[in-house]
């Protein structure tokens, strides 16, 4: 169907060769750690829920509301 000049034309007529500084075992040892850290992490991890806590403080006669601004948790107890 088409003429045998025309498809020797398109053939790729050398190869590809791809330089990297950086040798290929070196790339695939650090991804190869940071992917298994990062597994690690998700599956061994201690997460802290975080609360956002509102409540009174009654100190005289009327009720003060009080909130924090930042999260946190509770150190001691003065009760």
């Amino acid at each position: 169907m088409f003429r045998q000049e025309g498809l020797n034309y398109q053939k790729w007529k050398s190869t590809a060769v791809l330089f990297s500084r950086i040798p290929a075992w070196l790339v695939f040892s650090i991804s190869f750690f940071i992917f298994t850290a990062f597994i690690l992490f998700i599956s061994f991890g201690s997460y802290t829920r975080r609360e956002t806590v509102v409540g009174e403080l009654v100190m005289q006669a009327h009720p003060i509301i009080l909130s924090a601004p930042k999260s946190g948790y509770i150190s001691e107890s003065y009760i």
